[in-house]
């Protein structure tokens, strides 16, 4: 019997589509440091800024591809916040894990809709 092999395509996309966003800055980015796309983030002030508890912080927006800061010292950079649409749940990150149930539903309170994607595979 032939073995099968399974290659699996991840794109790694986190928007779905009928998103909205809003530019703004990200504030207190650690020089050199990658916020990953799918990061959870709360406001701060008329920004933004990444949501580290769940428990004492409300979700706000959701990063929708990967920010970097190019400097050496933290700063806040700019970039564009997905505030509204849906998104991949199994890509949203809160605090640098993967999001609970509960904090999925965060999202949807503020009009961020985490949907299951399951990602096509192809056998040779």
């Amino acid at each position: 019997m032939k073995k099968v092999d399974t290659t699996i395509i991840d794109t790694a996309v986190v928007p779905l589509g009928d998103n909205f966003y809003e530019t703004g800055l990200l504030k207190s980015v650690a020089g050199g440091a990658v916020i990953k796309a799918g990061t959870v983030l709360k406001r701060s002030g008329d920004n933004f800024a990444i949501l580290t508890n769940s428990s004492s912080e409300k979700a706000a927006a959701v990063v929708a591809f990967d920010v970097k800061n190019e400097k050496s010292d933290t700063a806040d950079i700019a970039f564009r916040a997905l505030i509204s649409g849906r998104v991949r749940a199994d890509k949203i990150a809160v605090n640098g894990t993967k999001a609970t149930a509960a904090e999925l539903d965060m999202l949807r309170a503020c009009s961020i809709v985490p949907i299951a994607v399951t990602d096509l595979s192809r056998a040779e």
